[in-house]
């Protein structure tokens, strides 16, 4: 009885842990890629700290596009065009490239009808299985050559110096950067309708294009501004310099969009935007009415169910305390009585004979004796030849009965039969003794 109570405790308390996970982290902007070293998690809680109005995408949020200044899209796809295999093995989970699949269509529209800052993708599913980053988990070149022909890019636009980590000063401001693997664009690939908007001796790490009402940013290293590269050297001050300049005094939200569909309206709407993070308020919201009705109701039914398994019917009793004639006993008696429900007495009488005749080969071999009816009656001829020819008799009669025997018949058969087994119990001498 404990030890049930204890699992039903602990599968509740799974359960409802399980409910509580799903409610405060569920949704967008709080997957494990996104709280991961990859993940751009940290750069939200950041712009927060330095009062930047930020709303993460999620289905609730009533938002259109005209109130976003900047939508700050961080892309974990390297081939927009298909989607990515479930890997098969570790090694292929390892060599992956992409982290969340998103259509070309699905891209194109988001960043069509509001400013977009892309930040491109560096490196490979392996940094987040093993917690390291290194230089074989990078992304190989062509696929982000790809890539960059799926974006309309020019060809072969990203740089990638021959240096572990870079700490070089951006132009434009004098500020530090300090990456990792460095991702460049090459000054050669900023050219037509693009253009640089932070530039480093080595190269361009954010470019503008585009030609009409909404530029495109692109920010060449994602590690400027994700978890793991958000805290190295003076990466953080440069984030929130060009989040402001790509802004460009807009006064509209920054929308920190990870979702692979498309959330905004493109209308303008009467009703403010609403922002509903996932808190342990929505928790408490279930508690509330009509909700505790539920609760009461699942409450008295548990209740119910553990008085009736706890209480009335209470822990489970040994019936035969191991005693094995007791449990002999018990079987052969349900076994009579669903033969007398299928109607079948006659075999109801076989199997009389036949545990009656075992119970004299136990008494005259012991315990350990097997079924074997033509050994016992070639015993009993010797030793009681006054009976075993009555008993033989009686025996081939009980087993020989069928369906069609009648029941006055099988009445007088039994009596025989009985006769003749307390003659011959007689003559032997048998001594009546537990079994």
């Amino acid at each position: 009885m404990g030890d049930n109570k204890g699992s039903f405790l602990l599968f509740g308390g799974l359960a409802a842990l399980i409910i509580v996970g799903i409610l405060l982290f569920g949704g967008g902007g709080n997957s494990p890629l996104d709280r991961s070293a990859l993940g751009t998690s940290g750069l939200v809680k950041w712009l927060k700290a330095n009062e930047q109005q930020v709303v993460e995408a999620h289905r609730r949020v009533a938002l259109n596009e005209e109130d976003v200044a900047l939508r700050l899209l961080p892309l974990h796809d390297t081939d927009l065009n298909r989607a990515e295999a479930p890997a098969e093995s570790r090694a292929d989970q390892l060599a992956q490239t992409t982290q969340r699949d998103i259509e070309a269509y699905i891209l194109e529209q988001k960043t069509d009808f509001a400013p977009t800052l892309i930040m491109m993708p560096k490196w490979r599913t392996g940094v987040l299985m093993m917690g390291l980053a290194h230089e074989s988990l990078l992304i190989p070149e062509s696929e982000m050559e790809r890539l960059a022909g799926q974006l309309n890019l020019t060809r072969r636009p990203f740089y990638r110096p021959d240096l572990k980590l870079l700490e070089t000063r951006v132009t434009e401001t004098g500020e530090t950067v300090t990456l990792y693997r460095p991702q460049l664009f090459r000054d050669d690939a900023v050219m037509g309708d693009c253009r640089a908007v932070l530039r480093v001796p080595e190269g361009v790490l954010v470019m503008a294009c585009g030609d009409g009402q909404w530029d495109r940013y692109y920010l060449s290293d994602p590690d400027l501004m994700n978890n793991h590269g958000l805290s190295l050297g003076a990466n953080s001050a440069v984030a929130l310099d060009v989040v402001a300049r790509l802004r460009a005094g807009n006064e509209g939200v920054l929308y920190h969009d990870t979702s692979d569909d498309i959330l905004l309206t493109w209308r303008a709407s009467e009703r403010e935007y609403e922002e509903r993070p996932r808190t342990t308020e929505d928790v408490s919201r279930y508690f509330t009415y009509p909700f505790t009705l539920i609760w009461l109701g699942t409450a008295l039914v548990l209740l119910v169910a553990g008085w009736r398994g706890l209480v009335r019917f209470g822990p489970p009793i040994k019936a035969f305390s191991n005693q094995i004639g007791a449990s002999k006993t018990a079987s052969i008696g349900a076994k009579a009585y669903l033969l007398r429900l299928t109607g079948q007495d006659h075999a109801l009488l076989a199997e009389y004979a036949d545990n009656k005749l075992n119970d004299l080969s136990r008494d005259l071999y012991g315990k350990g004796v097997g079924k074997d009816r033509r050994a016992l009656f070639n015993r009993l001829s010797k030793i009681a030849p006054k009976s075993a020819g009555n008993l033989m008799d009686a025996t081939n009669r009980m087993i020989t009965t069928t369906s069609e025997t009648s029941a006055s018949e099988l009445s007088r058969i039994m009596q025989e039969f009985d006769l003749s087994y307390r003659s011959i119990s007689d003559e032997l001498g048998r001594i009546s003794r537990p079994r």
